[in-house]
């Protein structure tokens, strides 16, 4: 009689990695864009706060402060402007790699990458303005309202901010 081990053989041994070798193919990418899709997210939280920083810091401290976008460092920056002194940059925000600012709107008008800023004033007011963010096919954006100073993060391309009024009805924009 002869004893026989038990184990595996070769042959089943490359066949189960070979197995777990498929499976990881197939879950990795979505490990992948889950990954990139929680940056994302996380990225409109922190720039929806920023903006609401910038509001909050201008009515705290007396002083206008500013959303403004710094191009060569693809980062969102909350600047503050006092009297006599220059501007300071309090907080950044860098751009995650997959999202591009394509659209710039301030004071209600289209904007360029390199001169965008939203002014917040010591009352607690903006002119207002937005962002667009691609890829093309999940755009975003970033709101600053003119008439609320509401900022918020949207799953939709940049709407047209030129019709928005004052409070009061429009009559007048502030300077």
């Amino acid at each position: 009689m002869t004893v026989r081990r038990r184990g595996f053989t070769y042959i089943e041994m490359l066949v189960i990695i070979g197995i777990n070798v498929i499976i990881a193919m197939l879950i990795m990418p979505n490990l992948i864009t889950d990954k990139a899709r929680r940056t994302t997210w996380s990225f409109r939280d922190q720039l929806t706060s920023l903006a609401r920083e910038a509001r909050s810091t201008a009515i705290e401290t007396n002083d206008e402060t500013s959303l403004t976008y710094n191009q060569p460092d693809n980062a969102f920056e909350l600047v503050i402007a006092k009297q006599n002194v220059p501007p300071q940059v309090l907080r950044t925000l860098p751009v995650p790699d997959g999202v591009t600012p394509e659209k710039f709107m301030a004071d209600q008008n289209e904007s360029n990458s390199q001169v965008w800023a939203v002014p917040f004033r010591q009352d607690g007011t903006t002119s207002g303005g937005g962002v667009q963010f691609g890829p093309d096919e999940h755009p975003f954006c970033l709101i600053i309202r003119r008439a609320t100073a509401e900022s918020l993060t949207q799953d939709t391309v940049l709407p047209d901010l030129s019709q928005e009024s004052w409070p009061a009805g429009g009559y007048a924009s502030r300077q």
